[in-house]
């Protein structure tokens, strides 16, 4: 992981280690652990340091990441939970998952917080995305994310119809209507 960003960050922001550290409710040798790339620091580590630095310190901190097969699925859950833009963050780990077909950056289920509608979404570009590539789908993918009320992801009213008759299984399984060209870039 390259977190130069998130030092970057910190120091723009002008706050000191031992407040970033009580803000983020993290140990300070944690949070220097954190800004100098050092040691085995978790994610839920860096999200609260994040967190503490605002919106723009996790889309800093993941914009500076490689993707792994440690963390994609969690940070790209973390991306969309905290941003509008969740289009453009699925469609670049869509990117390189299909580059990469490497099931490990899979295997991890997204974090908990994550709205209901986007662990469904998740589950269903993940298992998608596997068959596709003749990967094996990763259990967490395979479970029931149904959705209370069906999501139509275009949100245009009138492709309406033609994402109920094209949506991939993967997707019609969780009550989520794409158009079948959903996971392809133009």
């Amino acid at each position: 992981m390259n977190l130069n960003g998130l030092k970057k960050l910190k120091q723009l922001q002008r706050i000191n280690e031992r407040t970033l550290a009580e803000n983020a409710d993290v140990s300070r040798g944690t949070l220097r652990s954190i800004l100098s790339s050092d040691g085995n620091v978790t994610l839920s580590s860096l999200e609260k340091v994040s967190h503490a630095l605002g919106k723009k310190a996790l889309l800093t901190l993941v914009s500076d990441l490689e993707v792994s097969s440690d963390d994609s699925i969690p940070v790209i859950s973390l991306l969309i939970a905290q941003d509008e833009n969740w289009r453009l963050h699925l469609f670049n780990f869509v990117d390189a998952f299909r580059r990469m077909k490497d099931p490990r950056l899979v295997m991890l289920p997204p974090v908990k917080k994550l709205p209901r509608r986007y662990h469904a979404l998740l589950a269903s570009t993940v298992g998608q995305l596997c068959m596709e590539l003749g990967v094996e789908s990763p259990p967490w993918a395979m479970r029931s994310y149904y959705l209370p009320e069906p999501w139509f992801v275009s949100e245009v009213e009138s492709l309406k119809a033609m994402a109920i008759q094209e949506s991939p299984l993967f997707f019609r399984r969780n009550n989520i209507f794409v158009l079948d060209n959903f996971l392809s870039r133009a």
